[in-house]
């Protein structure tokens, strides 16, 4: 007698691809809470240190940036401190006497008795004086101009405040 053929195996059935990943897809597991990533030792009170020579770089620029605009910020306070306390103090206090207690000056450029504008350079010299009176506005020119003469020079320009600067005041009667 012939021999009976094996019976063919059944074929497996073929996984849902959307139920379960294949074994490549699976994702890494997730690293335990207690794990730690690797983390460098540097002080906490020092610079940060570069993570390649680029950083570094960029790391330089950074601080020099930094350190410029702390420069321009100083700067700025000593020029607003100059023209404030020894530039326009010192006219205000002398267009008071022209004109009475009651006269401000700002640096407003809108209306008022009149328009006060000049340049002054680092040693403290103004010059180029200019007014412009509002309509109908009666000023002496000539007291203005010899009362600047006689504050010339106000006190130097600290140094790094670059000059000269144009001021333009608006004066104006309080009363």
């Amino acid at each position: 007698p012939e021999p009976e053929p094996e019976p063919e195996p059944e074929p497996e059935p073929e996984p849902d691809p959307e139920s379960e990943p294949a074994v490549s897809e699976v994702a890494d597991p997730l690293p335990s809470p207690l794990q730690n990533p690797p983390v460098r030792e540097q002080p906490l009170d020092g610079p940060a240190v570069p993570e390649s020579p680029l950083e570094d770089g960029e790391l330089e620029k950074i601080e020099n940036l930094l350190q410029e605009t702390r420069d321009q910020f100083e700067s700025d306070q000593a020029r607003d401190r100059w023209l404030l306390l020894q530039v326009r103090e010192p006219i205000r206090e002398g267009l008071a006497k022209l004109f009475g207690q009651g006269t401000s000056i700002s640096d407003s450029t809108d209306q008022g008795k009149f328009i006060l504008s000049f340049w002054i350079d680092g040693e403290g010299w103004i010059y180029d004086l200019a007014l412009k009176p509002a309509p109908g506005a009666q000023i002496n020119a000539f007291e203005i101009r010899d009362m600047i003469a006689r504050l010339n020079p106000l006190p130097a320009a600290p140094a790094g405040v670059k000059t000269p600067i144009k001021i333009q005041l608006r004066v104006q009667s309080l009363e």
